[in-house]
């Protein structure tokens, strides 16, 4: 197993039990960024959301604390641009594509943009909760990202374990 993704598999099987596929508790969840956000109930006082792809086209991301994000399953492409006219203009001064076992940090006062595969789920773990929201995810809607969610963070637990033998 690469050391990039030792963390993958401990990772997954730790957040499958936090994850709820069923429509009546889709309580906080929400649509941003170009995904679908389904907050986790952990044990401790951190604010960790487990985020699905909802697009393939690029969607800016404002970030306004230190964010950490895990990739579990799929890939991000991610662009940071130092200021609004290298964004309008498409010249980012860092850009890169994270695969499953992967993970970056994001930092307030740079200006990120992703574009992911639909097959993307992440685990993003931050100081405050994502305050810029496209609108609320709950229902069928909200069902069919957690059950999305929960395929790719078992497959990426499977792989993992026989890799590891």
């Amino acid at each position: 197993m690469s050391a990039a993704a030792e963390w993958l598999q401990p990772l997954a099987s730790r957040v499958l039990p936090l994850l709820d596929t069923g429509t009546y508790r889709a309580a906080g969840a929400f649509l941003a960024h170009g995904f679908a956000y389904l907050p986790l109930q952990t044990p401790d006082a951190y604010t960790i959301y487990l985020r699905v792809s909802d697009t393939r086209a690029i969607a800016r991301w404002n970030v306004h604390v230190p964010t950490t994000v895990l990739t579990v399953a799929g890939a991000t492409a991610l662009e940071m641009y130092l200021n609004p006219e290298d964004a309008q203009s498409g010249r980012p001064q860092y850009a890169r594509t994270f695969g499953a076992g992967e993970f970056f940090a994001a930092h307030p006062g740079a200006l990120y943009a992703t574009r992911t595969t639909g097959s993307t789920v992440q685990v993003l773990a931050t100081t405050k909760p994502v305050i810029d929201r496209d609108g609320p995810l709950y229902g069928e809607a909200y069902s069919g990202f957690a059950r999305q969610a929960r395929r790719y963070l078992e497959q990426a637990s499977r792989a993992q374990v026989g890799a590891s033998c």
